[in-house]
């Protein structure tokens, strides 16, 4: 993932710390059941909130492997397994 959006990186010196800004509103959850969240996405920034509302200003961009359906499937598989109280892992 990267991340991006904060505020603070505008006047920041070389070795400040950034990462942690933000504006003090938020924007309404934009969850859409008809979209996926996959490598390119750009998205919003949310904290554990209850009512799932987004970062008004911190942002990121997906990354990562892209699965067509078949790959989704062995994915499932795997993960159910690993949840699976009887599975037991190799070590």
């Amino acid at each position: 993932m990267i991340q991006a959006g904060d505020p603070s990186s505008k006047k920041a010196q070389a070795l400040d710390t950034l990462g942690a800004g933000d504006v003090d509103y938020t924007i309404p959850a934009e969850f859409n059941p008809k979209l996926f969240h996959k490598k390119g996405v750009l998205a919003a920034a949310r904290e554990d909130r209850p009512d799932s509302a987004s970062s008004g200003m911190q942002f990121y961009m997906v990354q990562g492997k892209i699965f067509n359906d078949s790959l989704l499937l062995v994915a499932e598989s795997r993960i159910n397994a690993w949840r699976d109280s009887s599975f037991r892992p190799k070590l």
